[in-house]
């Protein structure tokens, strides 16, 4: 299985990066790719939320701390589960279940300004909070919900009849997009196709 840190990032809004670690939320069992804090850690490097220096950071407060990286992870997990019903709710135009809004509210905090180079950011201090990263998720979750003009290009991924639940904002010039990816559900779409009208032929 591919680890979460390996999974492209093609939802076009963090929120949906997230909850797309979860490759098919209709499967069951699903394929649960944070099994450890650590795999939340290097996921949240990946996307670039932490670089290695707050990572390293973590870690070691994880390491001292596995009871409070235990339930940092479980909540990483309900706000991802929460994002994803939240914006699959809203691409099947019905309104997002209330205890999946409850979560996302209780993942926002304040934050506070930080100089990036030459640029300036909102970022969750790192230092002690285990949750940090998380917040920023909250974010732009939050961030995605309030832009109502966005809610009609967001889409799941039309291998979904198949096994994938993968989300994304369809950022295309023509709105067309029903992949997450051509290279991957498109392509095995393209091929299912191709398999059954030839079957068809050759009845």
């Amino acid at each position: 299985m591919t680890k979460a840190s390996d999974l492209e990032l093609i939802g076009g809004r963090l929120c949906l990066d997230f909850a797309n670690i979860i490759g098919n939320y209709l499967a069951e069992p699903r394929e649960e790719r944070l099994n450890g804090y650590g795999d939340l850690l290097a996921w949240y490097r990946h996307a670039k939320l932490l670089d290695e220096a707050e990572a390293r950071q973590l870690s070691r407060l994880a390491a001292k701390h596995p009871a409070d990286a235990d339930a940092a992870l479980a909540r990483a997990r309900e706000l991802r589960d929460a994002i994803f019903d939240t914006f699959f709710a809203i691409a099947n135009d019905k309104r997002p279940p209330q205890p999946a809004i409850d979560l996302l509210n209780a993942g926002l905090v304040a934050q506070q300004l930080v100089r990036d180079g030459d640029r300036w950011t909102l970022r969750c201090r790192v230092d002690e909070d285990l949750d940090a990263p998380l917040r920023q998720i909250a974010r732009s979750a939050a961030e995605l919900l309030v832009d109502h003009d966005l809610h009609e290009r967001i889409h799941v991924c039309g291998g979904a009849e198949h096994d994938c639940t993968w989300l994304f904002v369809d950022e295309s010039k023509n709105g067309m997009r029903r992949w997450c990816t051509m290279r991957d559900c498109g392509n095995r779409a393209k091929a299912r196709r191709h398999y059954e009208r030839t079957q068809a032929r050759s009845h």
